[in-house]
Formats: C-alpha cells, sequence, structure tokens
C-alpha cells in the first residue's frame, strides 16, 4: 500500500505538469486560429475611391472622402464574406452571370464550365477578377450574405433593408482587420 501512495504522489505533479502543458498549447492552438479566422479589407484604389464617389455625386448625395472610403470597405467585407462561405458557386444568378462574361471574353462552352467548376487552373483568378468587376455580381453576392445573416440572427423586418445592411456589416466587421487609412 505504501508504494501505491508514494506513486500517486509522484503522478501528481506530473498529471498537474501534463495539464498545464495542454492548457498552454490549448491556447496557443486558440490564439493561433483567432489570428486564422480574422479576415484583411482590401484597401480600394485611389481610382475605386473617386469611381464611387463620382457615382454618390450623381445620386444627388454629397459624401464626405472617409465616408466613401468607408461604404467601400463595408461593401468588400460583405462580398469577401459572402465568396468565402461559397455563395458565387451555387447561386443560379450568379453562375448565369459568369455565364455571360465569360461568353463576352470568347470562351466556349466547355472552357466556361471548367472554369465555373474551377477545374481549370486559371479558374478561381479569373472567376475573382469577373466577380469584383461586375457590380451585379457584386449586388447579389451582397444581398445573398445580407439575407443569410438575418435569418440566422432573427433579425426582424424586410430582408435586404438598410437596417440589415448595418447590421450584417456590424456583425462581420470585427473579423477583419483593416489596414487602410481613412
Amino acid at each position: 500500500m505504501g508504494d501505491t501512495g508514494t506513486q500517486r504522489a509522484l503522478n501528481t505533479p506530473r498529471r498537474l505538469l501534463a495539464f498545464a502543458v495542454l492548457a498552454v498549447l490549448i491556447g496557443g492552438v486558440n490564439h493561433w486560429y483567432e489570428g486564422y479566422q480574422a479576415r484583411v479589407v482590401v484597401c480600394p484604389s485611389a481610382e475605386m475611391l473617386n469611381a464611387r464617389a463620382e457615382a454618390i455625386a450623381r445620386q444627388g448625395l454629397a459624401l464626405e472622402p472617409s465616408e466613401v472610403l468607408r461604404l467601400l470597405k463595408d461593401e468588400q467585407i460583405l462580398l469577401s464574406e459572402a465568396l468565402l462561405r461559397g455563395f458565387h458557386r451555387f447561386d443560379p444568378v450568379v453562375r448565369q452571370r459568369l455565364r455571360q462574361d465569360l461568353g463576352f471574353l470568347n470562351f466556349d462552352k466547355e472552357a466556361i464550365e471548367k472554369v465555373l467548376d474551377r477545374r481549370e487552373g486559371l479558374g478561381s483568378e479569373l472567376l475573382e477578377q469577373l466577380i469584383q468587376g461586375d457590380e451585379v455580381i457584386r449586388r447579389r453576392l451582397r444581398q445573398l450574405l445580407i439575407a443569410q445573416l438575418a435569418f440566422e440572427k432573427g433579425w426582424p423586418g424586410a430582408a435586404g433593408g438598410n437596417e440589415h445592411y448595418r447590421l450584417a456589416v456590424k456583425a462581420l466587421r470585427s473579423r477583419y482587420r483593416d489596414h487602410c487609412h481613412g
């Protein structure tokens, strides 16, 4: 019996050490994963800022440059999140628009399907450029994401309204690192 008590006494510090090492390891992995999960806001170019400011002015609205920058960053957050969730892969409206864009670029039907299904090496880069360059696709992806978030979070009111837009940006902003100035 004395041996068992001695073994327990010796194993207790080992167990504590093992639990401490495990806790530190879990804490480190959790910290790394949170950093990994953080996304980065792509800073809009000066051309994008100017083009958006001109479009807003044509609508009869006057926004400060910092407000235009914030608006572009908010749109980028929503678009990035929609792409991460894969809405562009499954939404028929987005896929049809991408088919039209690729057809305009003289891709044949087989090549279009390869690009859309990412069987073509240049597929993801080309799709990203097409999505970034097509306001209809970007708007649709933002709408899909906002509707999904409204459903997930149980937000009241009509889907896609300004309040849902604001709530969606607020819900997602903490996941994104913003290195833009303004």
